[in-house]
């Protein structure tokens, strides 16, 4: 029987049966303490221990076991580019002696977009513990705010039947950053962007070429040129950075002097996805670094400082070789870029990070910047509304301007089109004709999210048509009895004119006696919308043809003169072969001061005829 000794007392508190006496007991469920052995025979005879056994407390060097929740996918919080409540889950732990183990994790309060890695830890509580990862992936799925009138309107271009308005851009929001820009498309034909042959002459100073493109499947044998200062398809000194079939990327360069080439391509593939990659080349000494967002994928040292200096052209999109259709010669690129830089340092892999996908501006040490952040994304950057966008701006400041070849400019492709930040473009024609036009603006995050908003353009005729008389003035001849009519619209000769179309229009115009001579008749022309102008026509208004032998009698219609053709029936003045009859009807007939001469003379009962001193009238035939 095993007793423990009491710390106090130094008796047994507890005792232990091991049970029949054996060479060898096991005694079981002891605690750490001191113990002394008494063995009692059968017939009681008791023999005790003179010396205390200590067993020490057990040590537990078994680490417990531990299983992390599922992974999660979830999206960013609401109006946020982060996810602040996530359940987690919990984890469970096992171990061999503690049984009420509660794992702990390290996941932060917000989880940024993209893919966060939380440990989960078990801790025994003797020391031991273990882990487990459970990985957090955040996405971005909400779509942007595009704000705006959902109507305009505007007038009609001066002279022309349409409008080329200049659209304001909506208001864009994100719940991430959005930053409304352009970038270049390259065909992968014969588009490419020349900057001239003196920047990237390194000579032996250090520098950083940096971008951002985004590259479709490499389809075939030749690889492709994204950046390259090499002339005329020599191997004597150039610099290229280029992209294979499989999605790789490759520096090549040949300096001035012996063993300082440079051919290496990364282990990495697949880059040829059709997603936005931010590449940098560095050079710090005889070093050469080579980074694909932010990650360092290639690093070589050469054996002296190699001179890259010559006066070939800095192209993106080609090399002088690409012309050559051999395996060998790297092809135009097909794919997107922009951000370019060129600095005359090595940047740090720090640098490069925080500052690859921010778009820069001026500053030390950089010594060309293009945006590429111009033009009319999907539209015709070749005419109206224009201008026409074939050159590329170098914003560092130091004049490096780029200049497009080969580019379409109009539509998705070998044009400008939307950028890595975000953009936005609308559908709209180059010209609006008059009317209401359905037009879609369509914004785009960075993370591929697209939101539509729809907005009415309205283009409203607002000039005047200008009406112009007929070429040849109408002419109206009276009938004998001094009238006529001139028909409705007699004088739309067509020769009004309008931006967009016209209807001339005149109105029905009855002309008497009095009338004879030049007479203005109003022409008026009208457009579709409403818009009128007018026009005072010449009209002549002539006597009847009346033979001279035809009997005239007198009316006095109008006056009492005889040299007034609107007192005679017909309408005409009598003349010397005129045989006249004088009637008693309106106005007394007055002869003026004057000869005159007719035919014949015959004067009705109660006619007069009176003959002013200075006048006289001749009758042949008495």
């Amino acid at each position: 029987m095993l007793f423990r000794s009491s710390t106090k007392t130094g008796k047994g508190i507890a005792g232990l049966n091991a049970g029949a006496f054996q060479t060898s007991n096991t005694f079981t469920g002891l605690g750490a303490g001191n113990y002394q052995l008494t063995v009692r025979e059968a017939n009681y005879n008791v023999c005790t221990s003179t010396s205390t056994t200590v067993i020490a407390p057990g040590v537990d060097t078994i680490a417990p076991e531990v299983v992390c929740p599922a992974n999660i996918t979830t999206n960013t919080s609401i109006g946020s580019c982060t996810a602040t409540i996530i359940a987690l889950g919990s984890a469970t732990a096992t171990d061999n002696c503690n049984m009420s183990i509660m794992p702990t994790n390290n996941g932060p309060m917000s989880f940024p977009l993209g893919n966060t890695s939380v440990i989960w830890t078990a801790n025994d509580g003797n020391g031991n513990t273990k882990t487990c990862m459970q990985s957090v992936t955040v996405i971005d799925t909400e779509l942007p705010t595009l704000i705006t009138s959902a109507e305009i309107t505007v007038n009609n271009t001066p002279d022309l039947c349409l409008a080329y308005p200049s659209l304001t851009p909506p208001t864009v929001t994100d719940n991430c950053d959005i930053l409304i820009n352009n970038a270049l498309n390259l065909d992968g034909v014969n588009d490419f962007v020349s900057l001239g042959n003196t920047i990237g002459n390194f000579g032996t100073e250090d520098f950083t070429i940096e971008l951002l493109v985004k590259i479709p499947d490499v389809i075939g044998s030749r690889e492709q040129i994204i950046v390259s200062k090499r002339a005329l398809c020599e191997a004597n000194s150039f610099w290229n950075i280029q992209i294979d079939e499989a999605g790789r990327f490759i520096i090549e360069a040949i300096g001035t002097a012996g063993g300082q080439n440079i051919n290496v391509t990364s282990t990495q593939a697949n880059f040829d996805d059709n997603k936005w990659h931010h590449i940098a080349w560095t050079r710090s000494g005889i070093t050469h670094s080579f980074f694909v967002d932010g990650d360092l994928l290639l690093n070589v040292n050469t054996l002296s400082v190699a001179n890259f200096t010559n006066n070939a052209q800095l192209n993106i999109g080609k090399s002088d070789c690409s012309d050559i259709n051999q395996p060998w010669a790297a092809s135009y690129l097909n794919g997107t870029v922009e951000e370019f830089r060129i600095w005359n340092v090595a940047r740090t892999q720090t640098e490069i990070r925080n500052n690859m996908f921010v778009e820069l501006s001026s500053q030390a040490n950089l010594r060309t910047l293009h945006h590429f952040n111009h033009g009319n994304y999907n539209r015709n950057n070749t005419a109206a509304p224009g201008p026409i966008v074939n050159t590329s701006d170098d914003d560092s400041g130091n004049d490096f301007h780029g200049t497009l070849h080969n580019f379409s400019l109009n539509g998705l492709f070998s044009n400008w089109v939307g950028g890595y930040w975000g953009s936005l473009f609308n559908d709209a024609p180059n010209a609006f004709p008059i009317g209401s036009t359905s037009i879609n603006w369509i914004a785009t995050d960075r993370n591929g999210n697209t939101n539509t908003y729809s907005q009415e353009v309205i283009v409203v005729d607002d000039q005047d048509p200008v009406a112009i008389c007929p070429t040849i003035t109408p002419t109206v001849t009276l009938d004998m009895d001094g009238n006529r009519t001139l028909g409705a619209n007699a004088l739309a000769g067509g020769n009004s004119i309008d931006n967009c179309s016209i209807i001339e229009s005149s109105s029905l115009m009855t002309f008497t006696c009095s009338q004879m001579g030049t007479q203005s008749v109003v022409l008026t022309a009208t457009d579709a919308a409403g818009n009128f102008n007018t026009a005072n026509c010449p009209v002549n208004v002539l006597p009847p043809l009346i033979d001279a032998s035809t009997t005239r009698t007198w009316m006095g219609n109008a006056s009492a003169l005889w040299g007034d053709p609107c007192n005679w029936s017909p309408i005409s003045i009598p003349e010397a072969s005129t045989p006249v009859i004088i009637s008693n009807a309106g106005h007394a007939v007055i002869v003026p001061s004057g000869i005159y001469t007719v035919k014949s003379l015959m004067l009705q009962p109660g006619a007069t005829l009176t003959v002013q001193s200075g006048g006289s009238l001749r009758v042949l035939e008495p």
